[in-house]
């Protein structure tokens, strides 16, 4: 009777184990581990020869799961700036925003800076304002309202934040650079020197 047993048991054993090997044959495997660094180099090279569309194509193929897709959402927001679709890149830069991650003041510029191709100056404004608050020892907030600014011919303000740029950081170029072209403009010579020569 044992030997009986054994035998039923064996062989209910290898049949389970016959149609287990058979399901896992149905299962679709996933494609396999992207190299996402080589993607983005890609991508990178494809954006620098203004192939936009092609390096969009590659940033998408970059899974959220992977360590490096931020960085890739970072390049995604660039290529749809280059193709003058600053809608699509304020929402990938609000799902940046939301993710709070080391790109957090980076894609706080980047929707402030597509706002401002839309011209829709109140909303960078507020955007710039809030990251003056929230990096208040980073020039680059006050030297991209002063640029909006500038671009709306605001040049009393722009140059009074070009100013606070400097004085977080005095040997912050583009705020130097900046200056002097704005002092051209008002045909300031000697202070456009000094500008330039700061820079």
């Amino acid at each position: 009777m044992k030997h009986f047993l054994t035998s039923v048991c064996t062989l209910l054993f290898l049949n389970n184990f016959q149609a287990q090997e058979n399901d896992l044959r149905k299962i679709k495997l996933a494609p396999p581990i992207t190299n996402s660094d080589s993607i983005i180099r890609e991508g990178i090279k494809l954006h620098d020869d203004k192939k936009y569309d092609e390096a969009i194509a590659e940033y998408d193929k970059i899974n959220e799961n992977d360590s490096s897709y931020v960085l890739a959402q970072y390049e995604l927001i660039l290529s749809y700036m280059a193709l003058k679709k600053d809608s699509t890149a304020i929402a990938i830069c609000d799902n940046l925003i939301r993710l709070n991650n080391s790109y957090y003041s980076k894609a706080l510029l980047l929707k402030a800076n597509a706002y401002d191709n839309l011209k829709q100056y109140a909303k960078s404004e507020e955007i710039y304002k809030y990251g003056i608050k929230t990096f208040p020892l980073s020039p680059k907030f006050y030297h991209e309202l002063a640029v909006s600014y500038y671009n709306q011919k605001k040049y009393k303000e722009a140059r009074d934040n070009y100013i606070n740029a400097i004085k977080i950081n005095p040997q912050y170029s583009p705020s130097h650079f900046q200056l002097g072209l704005l002092a051209l403009k008002q045909k300031k010579i000697i202070p456009a020197m000094l500008s330039f020569q700061f820079y």
